[in-house]
């Protein structure tokens, strides 16, 4: 294939800009982890809400927009929905394979033909904060909108709130004052189930709505509800919209788009009205409209809050593939943010008094994380991802478990059924590339441990890799089924993530109550998939690929050696001698025969019994997910579990065979995911021929989850730049032309493999974190003198940067939010060889007693390093022999 040209890295200042066809599928997602979202697409309206415990990727609101009304001393007034329609009317355009968020809602294009639109507009969207610069020459301000959800890793309830702030940046640059008025209309669509259509205001569903005006501290509230639901019905809750009361004027039920139209453009204002509850079949639509006057050479920030309140989560998904064939009794789960509040009106007075925080703190993490100096695919990867963690793929039950679909139904599920999450629920293989929860809400991925080892897994050890909700019901397959029906991957992964939760927590408690399941499902494993206690797996071995794979292979294998050493190093810790060395023995028996039997000179086949089996196997395939166990164990620190000349073979073997530049001539089955311009890494090749029929499911297709996860591994076995050339595919493929670039789809919209993603960071800082000896090293892929990443641990987040110089090398961490414990740090030497001791400084104040040592290309710093949010370690080095 040959080496990618390095133009990514040309693109830096233009990451997270999207104008003219680069906006066309642009939906990007507001909303908190477990409320639901709804987004914000490439002409500034507002799409896709899913805020009603529901999934639809379709789902719209008529009669929800904003708009801006402008008068220049006593000229005509001008007056524009927010909105740009130049891709509203576009011909000749074919979408994507496999997505939807190019669609523009109906209403939305009804809306632009009916009132006048902005002229263009521009986003600069940097996840979680999207700004939206809308240009209109006949409106004399500059008008941008700063939207976000607040999003604070480690803080789960702030980054679990159902708002959307929504601040609007007036600037005046002409020579007098601007009289401006801002409106925002809202539908009330509390009684909706989130799926049927709405027609202007009419659904089966509505009636018996109601809008309220409130004033609440200075505030205007305008609070939507249903008084005619009960409270515990599935589609009981609240909507609104809030601003400041100063210069605030409201219509709170509207429902001739003409009349509210002429009372703004004509005044500037609205007046109220003073019906009751909306009739049967109907709702109403209510507005709030913001007065005020922008003078010469000012800007003016105008702040609307939008907020929604829905906490009857049920099951309303198929669960009869489970076990489960009752599909009418209403299972309740509820939502964990209805713990915090007591409705709406709590929320909203919540969101006011912490606005500043709330803001500063989400900016401060969008800044930390995109100063660094990594290359933009990498950054728009690691960024787009961790938007899954908020969208409806995952939610949060009333208890504050976290749980997850693997995806959300839509144009790429190929069934009759466009809204629902797809194949649910914390299926254990598909998770098994997600690192994103891990890292940034590390106690809401330690609530799908409780699950899996606590609640799911069986007396002997067995764990279902799909969850049945509610939690009390029977557990799927807890009779006597074989083990084929267990996702061997899915198992062996649930060791290695318990692992990863320690080392990331340093918990003792977690690891003391775990401890016993760990060992039963290690048990379990080696009884059910290596009887023969060769260290190799054997039999039917269920996967990520919905199907059974047979005899011997380094994927399914390699995920089994990479539990047995985390198994052996929790064991240690543990002072369990017995489960260590017999880890130790099965981990270095099967390692040395996989290895022996598998490698073919360049790449890791599978062997199996071809008369016994003739379908869905790889045979001497060169797979995308040979090495998956690795790229584990380098996360966790455990180096290699196979040899390390034979991991980077076999990785070039990928790159060479399996990384496509387009698909002209490729056939893609069972799904098309990609255009055939566009280059991607395949699931599998067959180089040397010998391909079976019919082959594992999904050989010919390319998920973005894989593509991640194979760049990270190439990282770190050196291989940089093959790996960029991978991701920048990927990320080139979502840059808002033909898909979202916050949406990977796979078996549905927002697609949790993609969420491998998050390795890419570390692996090319070369971050690892382990709570437990508080130690943290970094060591980048790339040997710059200057480099800069966002880091994050169980209990701190922040940047870590180096410089050299020449005469002195700085290494800097800063903790940006909580509080960092150090015992020891590990960093490159950046070169010079007359290094001398370090100078230690904690803010302003040196520290005298730090232990230093150098070895090759490490330098070792031991010490107490006590670090408060806001405080900054210094360790400089000056050249000693000069």
């Amino acid at each position: 294939m040959g080496k990618f040209s390095g133009d990514f890295l040309q693109k830096d200042d233009e990451f997270g800009v999207y104008t003219g066809e680069h906006l066309r599928a642009v939906a990007f997602p507001l909303g908190g982890i477990g409320t639901g979202h709804l987004c914000i697409g490439g002409d500034g309206g507002f799409r896709q809400w899913q805020v009603f415990n529901q999934v639809n990727h379709l789902a719209s609101l008529p009669g929800t927009f904003l708009a801006i009304r402008t008068q220049r001393g006593r000229e005509e007034p001008r007056s524009r929905l927010l909105l740009c329609r130049s891709l509203h009317d576009e011909t000749g355009f074919t979408p994507a394979p496999s997505i939807s968020d190019h669609l523009i809602p109906d209403h939305a294009r009804d809306l632009g033909k009916r009132l006048p639109t902005m002229g263009d507009l521009r986003m600069n969207a940097r996840y979680p904060v999207v700004e939206v610069e809308y240009l209109d020459d006949a409106i004399p301000l500059k008008v941008k909108l700063e939207a976000f959800s607040p999003m604070i890793p480690l803080d789960d309830k702030n980054s679990g709130l159902p708002i959307v702030y929504l601040i609007f940046k007036l600037e005046n640059q002409i020579e007098q004052p601007i009289r401006t008025s801002l409106l925002f209309s809202l539908q009330n669509a509390v009684g909706w189930d989130g799926i049927g259509p709405i027609s202007g205001v009419n659904n089966v569903q509505f009636g018996g709505n109601r809008n309220v005006l409130l004033e609440n501290d200075g505030n205007s509230i305008l609070m939507m509800d249903n008084p005619s639901l009960e409270g515990d019905s599935p589609r009981y809750g609240q909507m609104c919209i809030a601003t400041s009361s100063e210069g605030t004027t409201a219509r709170p039920q509207w429902d001739d788009l003409d009349e509210l139209w002429s009372t703004f453009t004509g005044t500037g204002s609205l007046d109220p009205d003073g019906r009751g509850p909306s009739p049967t079949g109907t709702t109403y639509n209510g507005a709030l409209c913001r007065s005020l006057q922008v003078e010469l050479g000012k800007t003016r920030e105008v702040l609307f809050i939008l907020g929604w309140y829905f906490p009857n989560r049920h099951v309303n998904w198929d669960q009869r593939g489970l076990g489960v064939e009752d599909q009418k009794s209403r299972f309740w789960l509820g939502n964990h943010y209805d713990n915090w509040f007591s409705g709406l009106l709590d929320v909203i007075g919540y969101a006011w008094k912490n606005y500043r925080d709330l803001r500063q703190r989400t900016e401060l993490f969008r800044d930390s994380l995109f100063s660094s100096t990594l290359p933009w695919p990498v950054l728009d990867a690691v960024s787009s991802q961790m938007s899954i963690i908020r969208s409806p793929t995952c939610f949060r039950q009333d208890d504050g478990k976290f749980f997850g679909f693997e995806g959300c139904r839509g144009s790429s599920t190929g069934c009759s059924c466009d809204s629902g999450g797809c194949c649910p629920l914390n299926c254990t293989h598909v998770w098994n590339y997600e690192q994103s929860l891990s890292r940034l809400y590390p106690e809401l991925e330690r609530t799908m441990r409780e699950v899996d080892l606590g609640i799911q897994m069986g007396d002997d050890g067995r764990i279902p890799h799909r969850t049945v909700m509610p939690l009390y019901l029977k557990r799927w397959y807890s009779d006597d089924r074989t083990a084929s029906v267990y996702a061997a991957d899915g198992h062996c992964g649930t060791i290695l993530k318990t692992y990863r939760e320690y080392r990331i927590s340093g918990d003792e408690g977690f690891l003391k109550e775990y401890w016993p399941p760990l060992k039963r499902a290690l048990n379990y494993a080696i009884e059910s998939w290596d009887p023969d206690e060769d260290g190799v797996f054997d039999g039917p071995q269920w996967n990520t690929y919905d199907c059974h794979l047979y005899g011997h292979n380094s994927f399914v294998s390699g995920l089994y050696l990479a539990s047995l050493r985390a198994m052996e190093e929790m064991a240690k810790i543990k002072g369990d001698d017995e489960v260590a060395v017999r880890c130790r023995s099965l981990y270095e028996t099967g390692s040395n025969s996989m290895d022996r039997e598998l490698w073919n000179g360049e790449y890791y086949v599978q062997k199996y019994d071809e008369d016994a089996h003739k379908e869905t196997q790889y045979g001497i395939g060169c797979h995308s997910d040979q090495l998956l166990g690795q790229w584990w164990a380098h996360q966790l620190d455990l180096g290699h579990i196979l040899p390390r000349d034979h991991v980077r073979g076999a990785l070039e073997s990928i790159y060479g065979y399996n990384l496509r530049k387009d698909m002209v001539g490729h056939v893609q089955k069972p799904r098309v995911y990609l255009r055939e311009e566009e280059g991607g890494l395949l699931i599998c090749t067959w180089p040397k021929g010998k391909r079976p029929d019919p082959v594992v499911l999904y050989s010919d297709e390319v998920w973005t989850g894989i593509e991640y996860a194979v760049a990270g591994a190439m990282i770190y076995e050196g291989m940089v730049e093959e790996a960029l050339e991978i991701v920048t595919m990927a990320r080139t493929r979502h840059d808002g032309r033909f898909r979202n670039p916050w949406n990977d789809v796979e078996c549905g919209d927002h697609y949790v493999r993609a969420m491998s993603s998050w390795v890419l960071l570390e692996a090319l800082s070369g971050f690892k974190w382990d709570a437990r000896r508080a130690r943290i090293g970094f060591f980048p892929a790339t040997k710059d003198d200057s480099f800069r990443a966002f880091f994050i641990t169980g209990g701190a987040w922040g940047t870590y940067e180096h410089s050299n110089d020449g005469d002195r090398c700085t290494y800097t961490i800063t903790v940006d939010y909580g509080t960092l414990c150090l015992r020891e740090i590990s960093l490159p030497s950046l070169g010079f060889p007359g290094m001398g001791r370090p100078r230690a400084f904690v803010g302003e104040k040196e520290l005298d007693d730090v232990e230093f040592s150098h070895e090759e290309e490490v330098l070792v710093i031991k010490g107490e390093f006590m670090m408060e949010e806001g405080q900054v370690l210094r360790l400089v080095f000056e050249d000693g022999s000069k």
